[in-house]
């Protein structure tokens, strides 16, 4: 068991050691790196899974205990293989990780969290009407998405990884996030209409 835990603490948190490293030990302008940057969907890629793990899904959101915890990419899938990579044999709760991909709204079945690539967040109405469905975070790296109705944004700035939560979709969702979660997360309220 402990082997697991180690496994999955390095296979998480492995990529991201190397690039403050390299930031650091090779902090020149002309410096490089062995490992190079990171994509910026690698890094997110980490960021959505552990984000599993700091918010609480009722338990009404799974048929059964065996049911998968769905992590769903709607629209352009920006992550190439990293998302599948850094979920494989991973759970949440019990419940294995399934990673899907839908072109268009009509194709979204059950899913816990559900990623929208920001050229499609921009025509958000239709999701986050679907998002309030029991149980679904919705997340972009849109910079308005949670502004317009939806959960939370993930954004670049800088080598870093912003987080702006809108805490009372995600609550509206029946979600509670940890309280280490909210202590990271910039918390915004929707724009009134």
């Amino acid at each position: 068991m402990l082997f697991l835990i180690r496994h999955s603490l390095l296979k998480t948190i492995l990529p991201i050691m190397l690039t403050v490293l390299c930031l650091t030990v090779f902090s020149g302008r002309d410096a490089v790196c062995a490992q190079d940057r990171f994509d910026e969907y690698q890094v997110k890629s980490a960021f959505l899974y552990n984000l599993a793990n700091f918010i609480y899904w009722p338990n009404e959101s799974f048929e059964n205990s065996q049911s998968p915890f769905v992590i769903t990419v709607l629209g352009k899938n920006p992550f190439a293989t990293f998302l599948e990579e850094i979920t494989s044999g991973e759970t949440v709760n019990g419940h294995p990780i399934l990673v899907q991909y839908v072109a268009s709204f009509e194709e979204l079945g059950k899913t816990h969290i559900l990623f929208v690539h920001r050229d499609s967040a921009k025509n958000i109405g239709s999701i986050l009407v679907k998002q309030s469905e029991l149980g679904v975070l919705t997340v972009s790296d849109f910079d308005q998405f949670p502004l317009e109705g939806g959960a939370l944004a993930l954004l670049m700035d800088r080598q870093r990884i912003l987080l702006t939560l809108n805490l009372e979709v995600a609550e509206r969702a029946g979600l509670r996030i940890s309280s280490k979660l909210l202590r990271l997360a910039k918390i915004v309220k929707r724009q009134s209409s």
